[in-house]
């Protein structure tokens, strides 16, 4: 090369030289350092600067290896400095030479002048191939080697000689043997010289084989196998390769082997005993372990021998152990020992071998887990007595603050749970129970699941934690005994009336009554169309689907003279099933009906008079249709203390029965039949039975001056009785009754009255009136005086408390008279009471007042102006308690010359209205004038006896709610007056009508309920509707059944509900 030197041109350095000129060529030659080693590819770059003008057309010409090339690019004039540059570039691939010769010619033409060349860029890259390689491509991989070399493709290099397990093949390439062999002569199987370890040699083949299930082997066959191909194991004693194992071993995935099973097992995954997959007869898998007994909570399985979790894991199948082991054998089962426990609750007591609790408070034993920390052990049982769930949990309770009893059980329960027990149900915390007091609503029953919320409840001992895990949260039923109802129904019933039958008693269901209950027909003998069979079905459908446990259907849906079989099956709440049947013959013949009304109710006495009113008629009745007959009727009286009446051929329709005062005896049941029968058909009669309780009247006893009396203890004290056995007719006959008297003294420590010289007093007996001297007794003294009249078995007493003052003050007397002897008052009854204070008294300087008193305690007081006093308790005071009927009023008059008032007490005892009534609408929504509405009031309880009923109803709760703020402001509909029968059937109009029962007792002490009824209007066009009222007035106008009283309800019903009908006040 001839431009070698470095020189310093134009402020750069270039390469250059004396004859580096334009008209000589500059040449350089590369060779590799090894000789067997050939250029694949290179990039020649590289750039000339002249002293000459811009010459584009001037350009560079390089030859390579005898190849010319000529720049793309001319000489350029760089900076404007007289110089110019021309830059190459050649990039060749492919090659495979063994050396480049480049000569660079600057000019590709004469150009007459001489300049010198300086090289500013002289850039070769070279891509050599592997040593010993004779080719090769872009990535350097060898293709082709020299002579005497191979290819080895494994590392892409040339090789002397090939590894053992390969040949030469004739592109001199080292090319694998066939994977069975270990050396070979050629690619194929039956090429092998000689064989791989595992592999057998069949020379006469020269293959390497084994049997395919043997990966390797010793011979050809499947029988010769040392180990197994992938997916099959090695059986060792038969020397073959299978896919699945005998019964008792399992496939050692490691050693790729057949391994036997513990002998506990009948199959298994492992050789140790916890391996087991399953197990021999009389053993169960649990936790792959064979055991003969399964733990508690998990159950025997006889045909897969294995131990089930329970699903109602305490059941005695699930826990054959005793309750609070996890595991036992046989022989600890009698002596409640155990193997192992629950750790998680419970711990073994090494010396008894027992599960003890870990929490000590809970030593139930019921369950294989305790209560503890956070874990519950839960033992709920619905009691077999009375509506209540009682769920102990073993260990006391935190109480948990709530605003009610029904507040506390949604904090507890989940609502899947509230729903179960009701959701007005009531809950408490007592101890280590939670008592829930079920409603009626409740739905709960055996079995059903009981869920917490979790964190809510905590154990006293554990107040740091919540529970939020429970264990047997499953219900239980103590035994109720075998249910026990009791209907009333009549076996044959006459076709006037309905068929009616009603449960009015159930014993054994702990308070809870039904869950479900069915009517169902289950025959009809006698002659009824299919139509009246399905309405029959209806009714019966409709009762069931509104768990009614009265069944009551109408005559006219009932043909004559057929009997109809009804079965009756429920589902009690104590989880106890049963039915019943009732077969009622239903026959038409004339039918005498009887009602009648008394003149007194009970109490009654022998001193009272007393009269019976009877009305009768005879009727004959078919599906519903009512004829009346006036026929003569044979008419007896017969009772156990009067004597027999009899009248023949008696025309009337109504009789009375008098009884004189004092005709009956005392203290005895006045027992009486009216027995009617039809004059002219004798077989046709009806009795109607009376008794009435003839109570021995109290004898009459009372100081006269009251309960209480404030004396003047200067003045004698004259204590005078009125007494009277009204068991005697005569009022002016001695009561020959005995008196005597106490005295008590309030005063005093001992109670013992003492005079004012501290002498005991001593009281005349056998006197009705008694006296003490003026100044017996020390001013404030107060003393009970009690006066006791005693005849035959009947005691009387009457107490008058005396308070003596330091001055004689007059006394009061006040003077009530009741409507009759031993009469008890409502609290809306009007008390009239006149007051007496001394003589010659003059009352323009007097005040009166009075007090209520109850259970001892005053709690209202009155303010009078005037010796006559009117007034209601009602007003005053309204809450009594129906064990404590009594009250008392005391009266006192204060007297300015006097220090102290005069006082005096009366005692009232209170009329307690009818107890217990529940009120039975059925249904509770309906159709206006054409659905029969039930309406009963049941379980109504009173001692004054009889009861009679009233029925109402209100347009719209406004309506009630305004008559109770004005009550001169009758706004009620009265549907029955009052009446003996407590169940009507009526229509209704349309509207949310508010249905009002009122029922009396013989004091007239009422009570009323109410309730809220859906009628909906007809829905029918102006003509629809008026057609259908006009035949409801007509058939109501045209029935003989009705009493005219009903009829005018009926017709004021219609009424009404046209009234309502607005949109068909125009048409």
């Amino acid at each position: 090369m001839n431009c070698l030197n470095e020189i310093y041109f134009s402020d750069q350095y270039f390469l250059s030289g004396a004859s580096c000129t334009s008209n000589n060529d500059i040449t350089i030659k590369y060779t590799p350092e090894n000789k067997n080693t050939k250029i694949y590819s290179f990039t020649f770059i590289f750039q000339i600067v002249a002293a000459l003008p811009a010459d584009y057309t001037l350009k560079s010409i390089v030859e390579i290896n005898n190849v010319s090339y000529q720049s793309d690019m001319g000489y350029y004039t760089e900076q404007n400095n007289g110089y110019s540059f021309n830059q190459n570039g050649v990039y060749q691939q492919s090659q495979n030479v063994d050396s480049l010769t480049l000569k660079i010619t600057p000019f590709n033409r004469n150009i007459g002048n001489q300049y010198q060349i300086y090289l500013q860029k002289l850039v070769l890259i070279v891509q050599l191939c592997q040593i010993n390689c004779s080719q090769c491509d872009s990535n350097q991989l060898c293709l082709q080697c020299y002579p005497g070399y191979y290819l080895q493709q494994k590392t892409n290099q040339c090789v002397t000689s090939c590894d053992y397990n390969q040949f030469v093949n004739q592109l001199s390439q080292c090319q694998s043997c066939d994977p069975g062999c270990k050396t070979c002569k050629g690619p194929y199987p039956n090429n092998c010289l000689s064989c791989n370890i595992g592999l057998y040699y069949n020379q006469t083949t020269q293959q390497c084989i084994c049997d395919p299930t043997c990966q390797t082997c010793d011979g050809p066959s499947q029988t010769n196998c040392l180990s197994c191909s992938s997916g099959l194991y090695y059986q060792q004693a038969a020397k073959q390769c299978v896919q699945s194992c005998n019964q008792n071993q399992f496939p050692n995935q490691q050693l790729q082997q057949c391994q036997s099973c513990d002998q506990s097992c009948a199959s298994c995954d492992g050789k140790d005993p916890n391996n087991c997959l399953s197990c021999y007869p009389n053993t169960f898998l649990y936790n792959k372990n064979c055991v003969s007994l399964c733990p508690n909570g998990f159950q025997s399985n006889f045909t897969a021998h294995t131990c089930d979790s329970c699903q109602n894991y305490w059941s005695l199948q699930c826990n054959p152990c005793y309750a609070s082991c996890k595991k036992c054998d046989q022989s600890q089962i009698q002596n409640q020992q155990c193997q192992t426990c629950y750790n998680e609750t419970r711990q073994i007591d090494v010396q008894s071998k027992k599960c003890l609790c870990k929490n000590q408070n809970d030593t139930r034993n019921i369950f294989y887990q305790c209560s503890y920390e956070n874990i519950a052990v839960i033992d709920a049982k619905l009691s077999s007595t009375s509506p209540q769930l009682s769920i102990d949990l073993g260990s006391p309770l935190m109480n948990i603050i709530s605003n009610t009893p029904q507040s506390l059980c949604s904090q507890i329960f989940d609502q899947t749970t509230l729903g179960l027990l009701g959701l007005d149900s009531q809950c408490e915390i007592n101890g280590n129970r939670i008592l829930v007091n079920l409603s009626d609503s409740s739905t709960i029953m055996e079995n059903n699941s009981i869920n917490f919320l979790p964190n809510k409840l905590q154990f006293i001992d554990y107040t740091g934690t919540f529970i939020n895990i429970f264990y047997r949260n499953i219900t239980f039923q103590e035994y109720p005994g075998i249910p026990q109802l009791q209907f009333s129904y009549n076996h044959i019933e006459n076709s006037c009336n309905s068929i009616n039958i009603t449960l009015y008693n159930i014993q054994n269901d702990a308070g809870r009554k039904f869950m479900s209950l069915n009517w169902t027909l289950i025959q009809i003998v006698g002659s009824i169309s299919s139509e009246q069979q399905e309405s029959i079905k209806e009714i019966l459908l409709k009762a069931s689907q509104i768990k009614n446990t009265s069944l009551i259907i109408d005559p006219k849906f009932i043909p004559p003279n057929i009997n109809i079989t009804i079965q009756f099956s429920y589902l009690l709440k104590v989880n106890q099933a049963g039915s019943q049947m009732f077969t009622i013959i239903y026959q038409k013949q004339k039918f005498i009906r009887i009602n009648y009304q008394q003149s007194l109710y009970p109490p009654i006495y022998r001193s009272m008079s007393l009269s019976f009113y009877f009305q009768f008629y005879t009727e004959i009745c078919e599906l519903g249709h009512i004829t009346f007959f006036n026929e003569p009727v044979d008419l007896q009286l017969v009772s156990n203390q009067l004597q027999k009446e009899s009248l023949i051929q008696y025309n009337q329709t109504s009789f009375q029965y008098d009884i004189l005062s004092y005709s009956l005896a005392s203290n005895q049941t006045f027992n009486m039949s009216l027995i009617l029968n039809l004059s002219s058909d004798s077989n046709i009669t009806t009795i109607q039975n009376i008794s009435v309780n003839i109570q021995i009247t109290d004898l009459y006893l009372q100081i006269i001056g009251g309960s209480s009396l404030v004396l003047g203890y200067q003045n004698q004290m004259v204590l005078n009785t009125e007494s009277r056995d009204y068991e005697i007719q005569d009022p002016n006959s001695a009561s020959n009754i005995n008196f005597s008297w106490k005295c008590n003294s309030l005063s005093s420590n001992d109670h013992i009255c003492y005079d004012y010289q501290n002498k005991q007093i001593q009281l005349q007996q056998g006197v009705r009136n008694i006296s003490f001297p003026a100044k017996t007794f020390q001013p404030y003294t107060a003393i009970q005086i009690t006066v006791i009249g005693q005849k035959d078995s009947r005691q009387s007493n009457f107490t008058t408390t005396c308070i003596f003052t330091e001055l004689d003050i007059p006394p009061l007397n006040i003077l009530y008279i009741a409507a009759s002897t031993n009469r008890k008052i409502n609290l809306n009854d009007d008390l009239n009471f006149q007051i007496n204070y001394g003589e010659n008294v003059s009352s323009d300087y007097l005040s009166y007042a009075g007090a209520i008193l109850y259970d001892n305690n005053p709690v209202a007081a009155i303010k009078f102006d005037y010796f006559q006093v009117r007034f209601r308790i009602w007003n005053y005071f309204q809450n009594i308690d129906p064990s404590k009927p009594t009250l008392q009023i005391r009266f006192s008059v204060y007297n300015p010359l006097f220090v102290m008032p005069s006082l005096s007490t009366v005692s009232i005892q209170i009329n307690i209205p009818p107890q217990n009534c529940v009120l039975s609408i059925n249904p509770l929504q309906g159709i206006a004038l054409e659905t029969i509405f039930q309406i009963q009031l049941l379980n109504c309880t009173d001692e004054d006896l009889p009861l009679t009923y009233q029925f109402f109803y209100y347009n719209s709760a406004d309506d009630a709610h305004q008559e109770l703020i004005s009550p001169w402001n009758i706004l009620r509909r009265q549907i029955q007056d009052q009446t003996i029968k407590n169940l009507i059937q009526t229509v209704l109009p349309n509207g949310n009508l508010v249905v009002m029962v009122q029922v009396m007792d013989s004091y007239l002490g009422v009570y009323n309920t109410s309730s809220i009824i859906q009628v909906q209007d007809q829905n029918k066009s102006a003509d629809e509707y008026y057609k259908l009222v006009n035949q409801l007035t007509s058939q109501t106008l045209q029935s003989s059944n009705i009493q005219v009283t009903n009829q005018l309800v009926i017709l004021s019903i219609i009424a009404e509900d046209i009234s309502k009908n607005n949109n068909f006040h125009s048409k």
